[in-house]
């Protein structure tokens, strides 16, 4: 199913609320993974998905 995914590189150790807020994409779980991959192949340092519900629960944005 296709939701609403934000892309974020992450800074430091860990994932957290200040990591940079890269790209959102309208997409699947498994193209935001694909995606993810292809930004790690081609980038230096970690990119990183979550749906947007997660976001705003979390509270990352």
């Amino acid at each position: 199913m296709k939701t609403v995914h934000y892309f974020f590189k992450q800074i430091g150790e860990k994932a957290t609320c200040r990591d940079l807020h890269v790209s959102t994409k309208y997409c699947t779980d498994k193209e935001a993974q694909e995606n993810c991959n292809e930004l790690n192949r081609l980038n230096d340092g970690y990119f990183y998905f979550m749906e947007a519900e997660d976001v705003r629960r979390e509270g990352v944005s």
